[in-house]
């Protein structure tokens, strides 16, 4: 059990046999501490609280106060070299998960469950970026949509855009076989990108990362009949040169029937699927606020990293990313990608705790 002192509105301390937490002007800090340094405290503040009380000998009572703050400067200077070192340490497992095609990693230490996101109810007065109440493994915890969180837009959005890309894009492949009929019919130059990589879809295609399995999956059989579609261009320019524009006719029928009708096919498949085939994962967090999930897009591994030992966060290239929230950077082991460790203790601040909404979860600033 936690032993709470509140010393006055601005600073609060909540202390146990292995750690104390410290809330000062709203900013955080975990402060790692030996059994020699609590029982300094004790002492220190025994003998603050019970002078105070008393109101009696001044001069006692601001020797007191000089001890306490003394050990307190003492604590925090041990605790961030203790954090330090901890965050170096190499054999640190970390859970790490895609958000927007890009990867970030909290503390396999603080982690619980994980599981696919279950149903939300709503919390009335919850910040926007809380989703709602989840039951996990039979607990009920606020989940955090963290790609809110953190600044990026939210999955929703990102689906509502991507089917409009798929048809716009689709809607281009048939534009580009009619406008290379009217080529043939007009005898004229064909204008459009004869390379399937150098079309709005290709340089989308070519360029485009997604740590969804589903949707990668059907993307892959794009590749061959949009390169079809785009290698009977130099042939059919090339018949309608030589005056056998009925053989190019018939190679254009055919594309739209084969081809064509295949890319069609995977176009309505994956703007009707992509809503079912999200991958949204919760993974449940200890944190110094209490328990709460976090809602990502998907967990890609468990494994150490190689972190980096310094973090400017002026070279992340994440657009509209909160980098309050980013407390490291690293890679990956096995491959040169970029990851970023999310600060859990920071997930939550003092303002997002206003109604009272999280008191019926356990939650506390």
């Amino acid at each position: 059990m936690s032993i709470i002192y509140y010393l006055n509105k601005d600073l609060i301390i909540y202390l146990n046999p292995k750690r104390i937490h410290m809330k000062k002007n709203v900013k955080l800090y975990n402060i790692l501490i030996d059994n020699f340094l609590i029982n300094i405290y004790h002492h220190a503040l025994k003998m603050y609280f019970l002078l105070c009380k008393k109101n009696k000998r001044r001069l006692l009572v601001k020797i007191a106060r000089i001890i306490f703050i003394l050990c307190l400067l003492y604590s925090v200077n041990f605790s961030i070299s203790a954090q330090e070192s901890e965050q170096r340490n190499p054999d640190t497992l970390w859970v790490i998960f895609w958000l927007q095609n890009q990867l970030f990693a909290v503390n396999s230490d603080n982690t619980g469950s994980i599981t696919l996101v279950p149903a939300a109810d709503t919390i009335a007065k919850s910040p926007k970026f809380v989703r709602g109440v989840v039951n996990v493994r039979g607990q009920k915890m606020p989940a955090i949509d963290l790609r809110s969180r953190i600044g990026l837009s939210p999955m929703d959005k990102e689906i509502e855009d991507f089917i409009l890309l798929m048809k716009q894009r689709e809607e281009d492949h048939r534009r580009w076989l009619t406008t290379l009929e009217d080529s043939v019919r007009e005898t004229k130059e064909f204008t459009l990108a004869l390379d399937p990589h150098k079309c709005k879809f290709g340089l989308w295609y070519d360029s485009y990362e997604t740590s969804n399995y589903f949707v990668s999956n059907i993307l892959k059989k794009f590749d061959v009949p949009h390169k079809k579609i785009h290698g009977i261009g130099n042939k059919v320019m090339g018949l309608s040169r030589k005056g056998n524009k009925d053989r190019a006719y018939d190679i254009i029928d055919k594309c739209r029937t084969t081809e064509l009708n295949e890319m069609v096919t995977l176009f309505d498949e994956i703007t009707r699927d992509i809503g079912e085939l999200s991958q949204e994962t919760a993974i449940v967090l200890n944190t110094i606020h209490g328990r709460f999930a976090i809602i990502v897009d998907c967990v890609d591994t468990t494994e150490k990293i190689n972190e980096d030992s310094t973090l400017d966060v002026n070279a992340i290239k994440v657009a509209n990313l909160d980098k309050s929230l980013i407390a490291f950077s690293g890679t990956k082991l096995k491959e040169n990608r970029s990851i970023l460790g999310i600060d859990i203790d920071n997930i939550f601040r003092s303002e997002d705790f206003q109604g009272g909404w999280g008191q019926p979860y356990g939650l506390a600033q």
